[in-house]
């Protein structure tokens, strides 16, 4: 069954994937790579499910994942290298593949313990999770992808009978910046593998969190907002309907989506000022998200039941050229000026994918909008930037890789 929904300049496609399982699925994770991109899933049971393109998925559980493990958290550093997390009654591990799901080891465990969560903060290096163990939490750094693991520098005491909780984490990979939510009304960042500091929330227990630049949403039974890396956490105006907790959240260019513990996906496009339902499953509580850079992007649910949701951004970013350009470049940006909308079009040179970063900026140099973040490979682009949000002036917009950059500017007029 497709539905689509049309909401300012995005459209969005909602359809169902069949995961061939009926078991709850507990964590998704996404890792683009030219030429393939793969989207890995972790669940109950042991199951762990790898698709190229959304539709079709395999179930790659082998060797030492016993199907009596739940796993609830799945890492990807890239198509081949992906971390898995499971917990039993007395024991906690980690499995690693390093040929795409074809074999399985256990490369990390901890006695008495639980793994809550495990992200990717660079191409190589990785922060895992877990619950505190004799007043310390218990965490661990990998920087080779996971094959060792070690805790050094990483000391961080427990305040009282605070626990955490799974996949409330975010990671930077291209800050070495990350946070993670606990139950206990605060949120732990970590700057450079080494410097800790303490966000304080007003509500108990932070089970999502997500930001695009300085700005970010974390959410218990309710929402709140940060306009500053959380170093301060506020109210939005308005919270999606419900009383269920989050879990999960996306916060992009194309506005932010949400779940609760139900079947419902939510969605605003102001900053949280109003919310739309834009999607409602048959059955299962949607229990995680993540999104993915294929077909101009989107976003993968899971469920407590085997279902998949897919929503595509169709029209978010288009490559409209698979010819190689000779060089990097960034176009004048049509119309301009312009009112609401406009279109960007860049070229990613060179022999493979790109990091490749597209940011807007206010007069002040404030960073306002990220519109592409993202390995892409060589083509010509084109992303739309919706400005209904913004009041006029002069803007400005920089693409950024490795090898390249430049800045142009546009204006806006109401």
């Amino acid at each position: 069954m497709l539905f689509v929904f049309s909401n300012m300049t995005f459209s969005q496609l909602f359809y169902e994937a069949n995961s061939g399982v009926t078991v709850g699925l507990n964590s998704v994770s996404f890792s683009s790579a030219f030429p393939v991109a793969t989207t890995w899933i972790a669940g109950d049971s042991g199951n762990v499910l790898k698709s190229n393109n959304g539709n079709t998925w395999q179930n790659m559980r082998s060797g030492p994942i016993p199907s009596s493990l739940n796993l609830n958290s799945v890492c990807s550093f890239d198509i081949n290298n992906v971390l898995v997390t499971g917990n039993s009654v007395d024991s906690s591990f980690v499995f690693m593949t390093s040929n795409s799901g074809v074999n399985w080891i256990k490369v990390h465990s901890q006695n008495n313990g639980y793994f809550y969560s495990i992200g990717r903060t660079s191409s190589t290096n990785g922060i895992l999770i877990g619950k505190p163990v004799n007043s310390r939490w218990s965490i661990w750094k990998t920087t080779n992808k996971g094959a060792s693991w070690d805790s050094v520098n990483l000391y961080l005491p427990q305040l009282g009978n605070e626990t955490g909780i799974d996949n409330a984490i975010y990671c930077n990979p291209y800050e070495a910046d990350l946070w993670f939510g606990t139950n206990n009304s605060r949120i732990y960042r970590l700057q450079n593998y080494s410097i800790w500091s303490v966000q304080q929330t007003s509500q108990q227990n932070s089970n999502v969190i997500a930001f695009m630049g300085t700005f970010g949403w974390t959410g218990g039974n309710s929402l709140l907002r940060t306009t500053n890396y959380g170093s301060n956490w506020f109210v939005p105006v308005s919270n999606p309907p419900g009383s269920s907790d989050f879990t999960s959240l996306y916060y992009g260019p194309v506005g932010i989506y949400v779940t609760r513990s139900d079947n419902k996906i939510y969605r605003s496009t102001d900053n949280g000022s109003s919310w739309i339902l834009a999607y409602t499953a048959n059955s299962g509580n949607y229990k995680n998200s993540c999104y993915y850079s294929l077909t101009g992007g989107g976003l993968i649910f899971i469920r407590s039941n085997g279902g998949i949701t897919i929503c595509g951004f169709p029209d978010a970013l288009n490559q409209i050229s698979t010819i190689v350009p000779r060089n990097f470049s960034l176009s004048q940006n049509y119309p301009n000026p312009f009112n609401p909308s406009t279109k960007i079009r860049f070229s990613i040179s060179g022999s493979s994918v790109a990091q490749t970063f597209l940011y807007v900026y206010d007069m002040l140099g404030r960073e306002i909008a990220t519109l592409v973040n993202e390995e892409l490979k060589p083509g010509t682009y084109e992303v739309n930037w919706d400005a209904s949000n913004y009041p006029s002036g002069v803007y400005f917009y920089r693409l950024t890789t490795e090898t390249f950059y430049e800045t142009r500017k546009m204006v806006l007029i109401r």
